[in-house]
C-alpha cells in the first residue's frame, strides 16, 4: 500500500470525496476526537498506575478485571513501542502533503512511517477485547480499536498504510500479551509495610 498509488487513491479518491465531502464538518471533527486516545498523555499513565496497583485491585471481583487491563496494556505498550519508534524511522515515509515522495519507504528519510497515535488509541480496546469473553463484546472493542487510526487518515495526519501499521502492530503487541498471560512466571510486586515501600518477586511453577 506505501508503495503503491493506493494511499493517494484512499485518501483522496475515496475517504476526501466519499466521505469527507459527502458529509458535514460536524462529522469530521467527530471523527478527529479519537486522536486524543493516541495522544498517551492521560492514557499512559493510567496504564501504569493500574498495573503497579495490580496486586490491592486483584482483591476485588470489581476491581481485579481493571488491574489486569492496566498491567496488560502497559506490558502491550511496552513490547511494541519500541517496534513503532524503529519502524517509524525504517520505513522513512512522510505524512501527507509533506513530501514528494509521500507514504513511499525511504529508509530513515523521515519518521512517520507508522502512526503512533494509532498504536498507542488501539492499544486499550484491544486489550479489552482480548480480555472478553463474549463473541459481541470482543467485536465491540476491536470495532473500536480501529478508531483512533482512522482519524489520523481523517486529519490527514497519516496516509492509511501509515495507520494500518500502527493499528496492526498494536494488534501484534496485544496478542503477545495475551498469548504469555497464562505462561508468566516472574512478577514483580510493589508492597509496604511498617518498614516502609518494598517490592515482593513471585514465581510462578
Amino acid at each position: 500500500m506505501a508503495n503503491t498509488k493506493f494511499d493517494e487513491m484512499f485518501s483522496h479518491d475515496l475517504y476526501r470525496d466519499n466521505v469527507i465531502d459527502i458529509a458535514n464538518e460536524d462529522i469530521s471533527q467527530t471523527l478527529h476526537q479519537p486522536k486524543l486516545l493516541g495522544d498517551g498523555y492521560i492514557l499512559l499513565p493510567t496504564l501504569a498506575a493500574l498495573a503497579l496497583a495490580e496486586p490491592w485491585l486483584e482483591q476485588s471481583e470489581w476491581t481485579k478485571p481493571l488491574g489486569e487491563w492496566g498491567d496488560r496494556g502497559a506490558r502491550a505498550i511496552l513490547v511494541g513501542g519500541p517496534v513503532v519508534l524503529l519502524t517509524q524511522n525504517l520505513t522513512g515515509s512522510s505524512r501527507p502533503n509533506e513530501s514528494p515522495s509521500g507514504s513511499h519507504w525511504e529508509p530513515f528519510q523521515d519518521n512517520n512511517g507508522v502512526s503512533g497515535h494509532a498504536f498507542v488509541g488501539a492499544v486499550p480496546f484491544l486489550t479489552a477485547g482480548r480480555m472478553s469473553r463474549r463473541p459481541w463484546a470482543k467485536a465491540l472493542w476491536y470495532g473500536a480499536s480501529t478508531l483512533p487510526a482512522l482519524s489520523r487518515v481523517n486529519d490527514e495526519g497519516h496516509y492509511f498504510s501509515q495507520a494500518f501499521l500502527g493499528w496492526y502492530l498494536a494488534w501484534l503487541a496485544t496478542a503477545a500479551v495475551d498469548n504469555s498471560q497464562q505462561q508468566r512466571q516472574l512478577k514483580l510486586i510493589p508492597t509496604w509495610n511498617e518498614a516502609g515501600p518494598g517490592l515482593m518477586l513471585e514465581r510462578n511453577f
